[in-house]
């Protein structure tokens, strides 16, 4: 009985832990070689924060692989990419790209301990064409675009109408400035 009840056990346990994890489709480009690959990712929904710092992708052929920061240049997933970025010279991490061109606008996510809880939160960056990076301050976020942009960019009253930081709607109106 003891036996039959451990074996039900461990093949629910098994079945949910498999339950978080699912593959999309997704396609890699690597950093040393010229190659893309194609295949799924293996995604857990309930630590998106992973895809920040590696991924495991597995090829519609052979093993799957786990890459990070630096072997994979860029990866793209469900419409969105994912770009290897460096700090201080060494890659560090994943950032998805919220708005491309002129001006950069990056999200990622930082890693908080607070006394025994561990704790991600996102992070965002603003990028030059030059890769300079910038943290963006949520209470300052419209002084630090308008010294990118310039004050007199048109539409500048649109970005002080946000008052709040709200990602979707700043990188909508940083694409928008972006594709002039």
């Amino acid at each position: 009985m003891k036996r039959n009840f451990i074996l039900i056990f461990s093949f629910f346990l098994l079945f949910h832990i498999k339950s978080q994890q699912k593959l999309i489709p997704v396609k890699v480009i690597l950093c040393k070689s010229p190659d893309t690959l194609r295949g799924d990712l293996k995604v857990n929904s309930k630590k998106m924060h992973e895809l920040y710092k590696k991924i495991i992708f597995k090829p519609a052929t052979g093993p799957q692989k786990m890459f990070r920061p630096g072997q994979a240049c860029q990866f793209f997933l469900e419409g969105r990419k994912f770009v290897s970025m460096e700090f201080e010279g060494q890659p560090s991490e994943f950032l998805e790209v919220l708005a491309e061109g002129k001006v950069l606008f990056y999200k990622g996510y930082a890693e908080f301990v607070n006394v025994n809880e561990v704790t991600y939160e996102p992070i965002y960056y603003l990028a030059d064409a030059n890769g300079n990076l910038e943290e963006v301050d949520e209470k300052k976020f419209a002084k630090q675009i308008k010294q990118r942009v310039g004050k007199d960019a048109p539409d500048i009253k649109e970005l002080e109408a946000i008052k709040q930081f709200d990602e979707k709607a700043i990188a909508l109106w940083l694409q928008k400035y972006n594709s002039r």
